[in-house]
């Protein structure tokens, strides 16, 4: 499982599927698997969390971010009508 994380992981960010494997094949073979462990644990962190670097939003045609977005939309269902119910005594 190591090599397959660590393989997709450079295949993400960036390195073609060919070159990775001969990566990951030529460091699995000089190392044993427990020098793996961290580095794998890593890959499956920042799939999941994100990295630090990633920026919010989306980049437009210009190069530029565009902002993230607020959380003030519009609401677009009406509320239910509250019971006024009294509290508890």
């Amino acid at each position: 499982m190591p090599m397959a994380v660590l393989r997709h992981g450079l295949i993400g960010g960036g390195m073609s599927s060919d070159e990775a494997r001969k990566t990951i094949d030529n460091l699995f073979d000089a190392h044993p698997l427990a020098k793996f462990i961290a580095p794998t644990l890593l890959v499956i962190a920042a799939a999941v969390m994100g990295v630090d670097d990633d920026p919010v939003g989306e980049t437009t045609g210009e190069g530029e971010m565009s902002p993230p977005e607020s959380g003030n939309s519009p609401i677009s269902t009406e509320a239910e009508p509250r019971l006024d119910i009294p509290p508890p005594k």
